[in-house]
C-alpha cells in the first residue's frame, strides 16, 4: 500500500466571455458580450493600449456595459467572468473611440 497523500485538483479556471463588441457614441462606449453559462457576473475593464494593463471599471450581472463619460481617445476593452471559481481569464480585446 503507498503511504501517499492524496490532494484535490484545483478548480478549473473558466473560459473568457466570448463575443464582445465595442460600438462608440458620443462620449461612451457600448459593450455588449454574450452569457456565459455559470457565471454570477462580469468584470469589465479598459486600457489606453492593446494588450493592457487592463484596469477594474465596472462589475454586471448584465451582459452589456456603457463606459460614459470618455474623451475622443482609443479604449481598448477586456471582459472576464466572475463565478464559482474565481474570475476566468480576459476576454480578446476590442478597440473603440467615441465621437
Amino acid at each position: 500500500m503507498s503511504g501517499g497523500v492524496q490532494t484535490e485538483a484545483p478548480p478549473a479556471q473558466a473560459s473568457a466571455p466570448s463575443g464582445l463588441s465595442a460600438k462608440p457614441g458620443h462620449n461612451q462606449v457600448t459593450l455588449n458580450w454574450n452569457a456565459s453559462a455559470g457565471a454570477s457576473g462580469y468584470n469589465v475593464k479598459r486600457s489606453s493600449t492593446s494588450g493592457g494593463p487592463y484596469a477594474l471599471i465596472a462589475s454586471t450581472a448584465a451582459t452589456s456595459y456603457s463606459d460614459e463619460g470618455l474623451a475622443s481617445a482609443t479604449y481598448y476593452y477586456v471582459v472576464a467572468i466572475v463565478g464559482f471559481s474565481g474570475e476566468s481569464v480576459n476576454s480578446i480585446d476590442v478597440g473603440a473611440t467615441p465621437a
